[in-house]
């Protein structure tokens, strides 16, 4: 496996967005080193079959639905080699700006991935079998749609955020902002709400109302997520 450390440097220089003295050090430990320049050749290899393979899937599709308009204008008799010509041209565009969106929506991802904190759910007493403590343990072992099933019979701000963090797990990003902004201040997880909410709209492409929230934290030093905060405002 491929340490973090690594990946997050493999981006940087693949990116280009490293300065000259870190990308000559780079490229000379990559003569140097043969452990790093196999975990290099790893990543290059990694990179290449996701795009040779997000490429395949979409321009199968994409030439499938060019294939049939065309056939459909043969038909008809509304087609010509100019229009053919554009067909592929706009073809060709939209993959390259499917592309953009698919590369940046992954790389947003990813640092969320990264700087989402660790949840590890409130203890669960021995020998109490409610819905509550069962809904809970669920999340602990993380069946995450049991924990949504259980923890949503309560309406409680402790089920709401528990509830969001099932649902980010299962990718339903949407819905899991919409239970985090459910949660009042009062709540001893109002904090861990709102940095997890400001993650989620930056993941949502609402950059804008992302740092709304992180500069709110960042003015607050008492904030337990204040550190973080900044963290994240350094990388959007």
């Amino acid at each position: 496996m491929i340490p973090q450390e690594h990946i997050s440097l493999f981006e940087d220089y693949t990116a280009n967005v490293l300065g000259d003295k870190e990308r000559l050090e780079f490229e000379a430990r990559l003569s140097y080193d043969s452990e790093f320049k196999s975990f290099y050749d790893q990543y290059l290899a990694v990179e290449k079959g996701i795009k040779e393979h997000f490429q395949k899937e979409y321009l199968k599709q994409r030439l499938k639905e060019a294939d049939e308009s065309l056939d459909a204008k043969v038909k008809t008799g509304k087609t010509n080699r100019k229009g053919i010509i554009t067909a592929c041209i706009s073809l060709a565009a939209g993959v390259t700006l499917v592309f953009g969106i698919y590369y940046n929506n992954a790389n947003h991802g990813k640092m969320v991935s990264e700087l989402w904190p660790y949840e590890e759910g409130l203890p669960v007493r021995m020998g109490q079998s409610n819905t509550y403590h069962s809904g809970m343990n669920a999340f602990k072992l993380e069946k995450w749609e049991e924990a949504i099933t259980l923890l949503n019979k309560f309406d409680s701000d402790t089920a709401k955020y528990f509830t969001a963090l099932s649902l980010y797990q299962l990718e339903h990003y949407e819905d899991a902002a919409q239970f985090l902004s459910k949660v009042s201040k009062p709540s001893i997880f109002f904090e861990d709400a709102e940095i997890r909410l400001a993650l989620l709209e930056f993941l949502d492409g609402n950059k804008i109302e992302a740092k709304k929230i992180l500069n709110k934290i960042r003015r607050d030093k008492n904030h337990k997520h204040h550190d973080l905060a900044l963290r994240i405002l350094k990388k959007i």
